[in-house]
């Protein structure tokens, strides 16, 4: 399938919506750190989860938990729908624990219910992934035109689809890969050798920047159909990972293939502001 889609944006980004009931579904490690970011500026913030230890910790964080499990039949959304004005959808796609299938399926169910019971003037922000663009080639922009040749891309594909056919306005972001507290790409890749994509560009967003963004996105005054949210630079993860480990005097892995063109370059034709200049 040939995928192509024009960014629109008709004004800078700023923060002129008054909202002040926010959902997040999925308000997990991503969830959570976007929830702190409404309730700073005094919005009231509901998240699901679904263990009673998740839903405590909600609790705990001032947050009004709601058990819900994606794709459960017997579950429903009404009370956590009511009123309101911004919708979070942040669950991971979790491809390696389940089959894309049935992925689709359980988002599917969501959607449906979410034409029933969300409030058509509510925003809805679903969190995608650059792993959506192909595995190879680029660079990709919100603008980018390619194939979709792996499941995984398709699936994510679709995914975002069921969200954007809604009746409410919706941005899709496509995060990089997340880092941030206790994810240290670094510490599992220390001491490794003979790694191969060495000259793929290290593709990456730190936690709090995406959740920082996620509240830009829900209190501006518009918003694009899709974005990439990944941080602004241009580095091959052989040479990012030896630096990283150098920083904090660790063991550098040992990649095969640095030397080669950089290959899978991702980045954001909108202009965006980032907190952490390292993002890892």
């Amino acid at each position: 399938m040939l995928i192509k889609r024009t960014l629109f944006v008709t004004t800078p980004m700023s923060h002129l919506r008054q909202h002040k009931i926010v959902g997040i579904i999925g308000c997990g490690w991503l969830g959570t750190a976007a929830a702190k970011q409404f309730l700073k500026k005094k919005w009231k913030v509901k998240g699901t989860a679904r263990s009673e230890s998740a839903l405590e910790r909600l609790e705990q964080n001032s947050i009004s938990a709601f058990p819900y499990e994606l794709g459960a039949a017997t579950e429903t959304l009404d009370s956590f729908f009511r009123a309101l004005e911004l919708l979070i959808i942040a669950v991971p796609p979790g491809l390696r624990q389940q089959s894309g299938t049935d992925y689709l399926k359980n988002l599917s169910r969501l959607s449906e219910q979410i034409k029933a019971q969300l409030p058509k003037t509510s925003r809805i922000l679903f969190v995608s992934s650059t792993g959506v663009y192909p595995n190879s080639g680029g660079p990709y922009s919100e603008n980018s035109t390619w194939q979709l040749r792996s499941e995984k891309s398709s699936y994510l594909w679709q995914a975002e689809q069921l969200f954007q056919s809604l009746p409410q306005e919706t941005c899709v972001l496509r995060l990089a890969g997340l880092v941030g507290e206790n994810r240290e790409p670094i510490i599992s890749l220390s001491k490794r050798e003979h790694l191969e994509g060495g000259y793929q560009a290290a593709n990456l967003i730190h936690q709090l920047d995406a959740a920082r963004l996620l509240y830009y996105l829900g209190t501006s005054e518009t918003v694009p159909p899709f974005l990439n949210g990944v941080f602004p630079q241009k580095i091959k993860k052989g040479i990012f990972y030896k630096k990283k480990a150098l920083k904090l005097q660790l063991p550098a892995p040992k990649y095969t293939d640095t030397d080669k063109d950089l290959d899978r370059h991702i980045f954001s034709e909108i202009a965006l502001a980032f907190t952490y200049e390292n993002p890892v």
